[in-house]
């Protein structure tokens, strides 16, 4: 059997949702996934491309090893560092535009 090394779920609409529908529909859903893998000795991620700010404090409940947070335009990773209950990473990427390369001057 081949070595899982990485388990990486995305899941863009919590950030779409009110606080109270995150922990009645998303929540719920997303641990589920994380706990039927939760015995797998790897790395497992949890994304949102979306503003999660809003539904931070109930995000570590997902089970994740990492939280991979939304792009830069979106979400402040202070305020996850901060509003985060549990000493879990969290993981910054910015989005297409902003990752883009400047042309290079002749």
């Amino acid at each position: 059997m081949t070595e899982v090394k990485l388990f990486f779920i995305g899941d863009n609409t919590p950030g779409l949702i009110k606080p109270k529908h995150f922990k009645e529909f998303a929540l719920p859903y997303n641990k589920r996934i994380f706990d039927a893998f939760r015995d797998l000795k790897c790395i497992k991620i949890w994304h949102s491309d979306t503003d999660e700010t809003r539904n931070l404090e109930m995000t570590p409940e997902i089970g994740s090893d990492v939280f991979h947070v939304g792009p830069s335009d979106l979400v402040d990773i202070q305020i996850v560092k901060k509003d985060w209950r549990q000493n879990l990473p969290s993981w910054k990427h910015k989005s297409p535009i902003t990752r883009q390369r400047k042309p290079k001057s002749d």
